[in-house]
């Protein structure tokens, strides 16, 4: 039975088309045979037919239109898969272009493809075909069915599947993030190594990176940071591509973050809630999960849309009492009282840390701590001269809590080796803040030993972001025993020189036996003559 407009139509020419649903050819992408009929009808009624083929070339279905259209019957794709149904329907004008309602229909019906034939008393005026790639529509343009390639539209039928295979993957599996990621420099020159880090942290979090956008601006949009236009390229690519995460290098304020969602359409969170959230994976004892959770209201609460500072004035003022109270206020509030019980737990801890530091001093017992960039090969040292099993991983901030082991030395000497957590570039105030009492061993160590990856090419950079955090912890003062580690990683190459290295160095594999034995002594040695 045809369906659609019909009105006007003889039964004799109904029965023509009808007789199309008995025909089933796998052969050809389009039927020369249906094509011939659809085209002889709407030259004699100057209004549009249309037909629905099924992969196994049987005609499913036959609608008239009007004469710029043809409705079919679209039930919406409840799973991310192809109907395996093409759409072949003619175009009562010389135009052959696919129009928005056909492109609509193509995705909304999840179609294999969506083809019309432009038709004059003249004959065929052109064929054009839509397919989706995912979220990218490709179109096949034909002059007449004699050049029509069916094996290129079935070739793009199988790329819509595979596509749409990995959507489906994507969003069937549990929490999975896949990002891209945004920078957005100003003044400084655009880094591989700052680009480079964040793809690192990223991996460490657990996301997927599938792009990178980098934007140099001379002034900084405060509404949305980076370009509309730069913007623009984000989204299209975080459509095609299933990306349902977008971080942003740069630190953003709360206003920012949620004008980038609005725009993009995606969770967006800059770098520091990157490495919040690594902080929270990593943290495993009670102290270090409190230490984050300080971290993360420290570093959320300026971030809370509202009216700012100035809402703490109005706090007991007209219509902010009581019930009355707006909600924003309230999160705030509960947020600096949350935020002041959980110092008060760290500010107990770290006395009772204390009393036993106390104790040991009076066991007259030496305290080394493990400083250094993340990833440098802290906890794995630690590991090797305290012959002990701490975890240890080739991941940014594969240690968060701090470990202390004792380290047995030449002559029955031993002392204390304490791994805390690595520094990065760029950390906020607020993070060194909340970790201040795990770096307390730092602090009241009798020595420092600085792991430096030197297998890393921008060792000297990462050097001197450590430096600058021990200098903000008023640690320039202590004795630093700097140790360039992971000689091992060089494959070959000669240890670079360092005519600036500082006089208490020593080069070492830590996965090298004979290294950590000199590394041992070493450290036993500068412990004696302190």
């Amino acid at each position: 039975m045809i369906k659609g407009n019909i009105i006007g139509i003889k039964n004799s020419d109904l029965s023509e088309l009808e007789n199309l649903l008995k025909i089933s050819n796998k052969a050809l992408f389009i039927d020369r045979q249906i094509a011939e009929v659809l085209i002889k009808h709407t030259l004699k009624y100057k209004r549009e037919f249309l037909v629905l083929i099924a992969r196994n070339g049987k005609t499913l279905d036959i609608y008239a239109g009007d004469t710029r259209s043809a409705v079919m019957e679209t039930p919406a794709q409840k799973k991310l898969k192809l109907s395996g149904v093409r759409c072949i329907h003619t175009h009562p004008l010389a135009n052959a272009a696919l129009s928005e309602a056909d492109i609509a229909t193509l995705k909304n019906a999840m179609l294999d493809a969506m083809c019309a034939v432009a038709v004059t008393q003249d004959g065929v005026q052109g064929i054009q075909c839509g397919f989706y790639i995912g979220n990218n529509l490709e179109k096949l343009n034909y002059k007449s069915f004699d050049d029509f390639n069916d094996d290129t539209a079935l070739r793009l039928i199988n790329e819509s599947e595979k596509a749409l295979e990995v959507q489906t993957h994507y969003q069937n599996t549990a929490n999975f993030e896949r990002a891209a990621l945004v920078f957005v420099f100003k003044d400084e020159n655009k880094s591989d190594y700052v680009i480079g880090e964040l793809k690192e942290l990223a991996k460490t979090a657990g996301a997927e990176v599938a792009g990178v956008f980098t934007q140099r601006l001379k002034q900084i949009d405060s509404r949305l940071l980076a370009g509309e236009g730069k913007l623009a390229e984000v989204k299209q690519f975080a459509q095609e591509n299933s990306v349902n995460l977008v971080i942003f290098n740069n630190e953003l304020s709360g206003i920012q973050i949620k004008n980038l969602e609005d725009f993009l359409g995606v969770k967006v969170i800059d770098r520091s809630s990157l490495i919040l959230d690594i902080f929270a994976g990593r943290a495993t004892s009670n102290e270090g999960k409190l230490q984050v959770e300080l971290a993360q209201l420290k570093y959320n609460l300026p971030k809370l849309l509202g009216f700012g500072a100035q809402m703490d004035k109005m706090r007991s003022g007209i219509g902010m009492r009581g019930p009355g109270e707006k909600k924003l206020e309230v999160d705030r509030r509960n947020i600096k009282d949350k935020i002041w019980e959980l110092q008060n737990k760290i500010k107990k801890l770290s006395q009772e840390r204390d009393l036993r530091r106390q104790k040991r001093k009076k066991s007259y017992i030496k305290t080394v701590a493990l400083v250094g960039y993340t990833n440098a090969g802290k906890s794995t040292v630690l590991n090797a001269l305290a012959k002990s099993a701490e975890y240890a991983d080739d991941k940014l901030f594969a240690t968060l809590d701090p470990v202390t082991r004792k380290v047995h030395a030449a002559h029955g000497k031993s002392f204390l080796l304490t791994d805390t957590v690595g520094f990065i570039d760029k950390l906020p105030h607020s993070f060194i803040d909340a970790f201040k009492s795990t770096l307390e061993e730092a602090v009241h160590g009798d020595m420092l030993l600085h792991i430096v990856d030197v297998s890393n090419e921008h060792m000297h950079a990462q050097t001197q972001v450590v430096l600058n955090v021990l200098h903000e912890l008023g640690l320039d003062g202590k004795n630093i025993l700097t140790v360039y580690n992971k000689t091992d990683k060089l494959h070959g190459k000669e240890i670079p020189d360092f005519n600036n290295a500082p006089a208490q160095s020593i080069f070492i594999s830590a996965k090298n036996p004979a290294d950590i034995e000199r590394l041992r002594t070493f450290i036993a040695v500068q412990l004696d003559e302190m």
